[in-house]
């Protein structure tokens, strides 16, 4: 009958667009490695258990960085001390089991619109007090702008006049404050 015609033609033309929908998205989805998804194991293959006990399979070069990583932050911290890590990698604290005091974990150039905001980042680190900052110059926003060497300069030679330069774990920046070095 035409009222089954006209039902089915409506399900159909409903239906469609939300079917076309998802089939994109999760063809788009499962290709990203941000998506969480299987595609992001690609590659990865070393297994790296953090200090909190969280299991994670990484790529041999992860696995060496992170490693290392871990094995600094235990040396010179204890459980009590908060760890910084500038522009976004809270991934370092999960796994060396260490809190940061920071409550916005992704700051990028956009905060040069408004430079009291560095100043609030140096006067948190004067004020809290972390044993370890670390940072990465990844181009956070795909410019060379966004490296944090770039935009963060005055947070950079703060480190640099208060802490002691541990030196560069594959692209991660390591400041000790100086009483944690003895």
């Amino acid at each position: 009958s035409q009222k089954i015609i006209l039902k089915r033609v409506y399900i159909f033309s409903f239906s469609l667009p939300i079917v076309l929908y998802l089939i994109i998205y999760f063809y788009s989805a499962m290709t990203q490695p941000g998506a969480g998804t299987i595609f992001a194991r690609k590659n990865r293959s070393q297994p790296l258990k953090g200090s909190n006990g969280i299991d994670v399979v990484v790529s041999p070069g992860e696995h060496q960085i992170y490693t290392k990583i871990m094995q600094i932050v235990h040396k010179y911290t204890t459980a009590d001390d908060f760890v910084v890590c500038f522009p976004y990698c809270p991934g370092i604290n999960l796994i060396t089991n260490r809190n940061t005091y920071q409550r916005k974990l992704y700051v990028d150039d956009a905060h040069l619109r408004f430079p009291h905001k560095i100043d609030m980042i140096i006067k948190k680190i004067r004020l809290h007090k972390p044993a370890i900052v670390i940072y990465t110059n990844w181009a956070i926003n795909g410019t060379k702008q966004s490296m944090f060497k770039n935009w963060a300069k005055k947070i950079v030679r703060h480190l640099a006049a208060h802490y002691s330069y541990f030196g560069d774990v594959h692209g991660y920046h390591v400041y000790i404050r100086p009483n944690k070095l003895k």
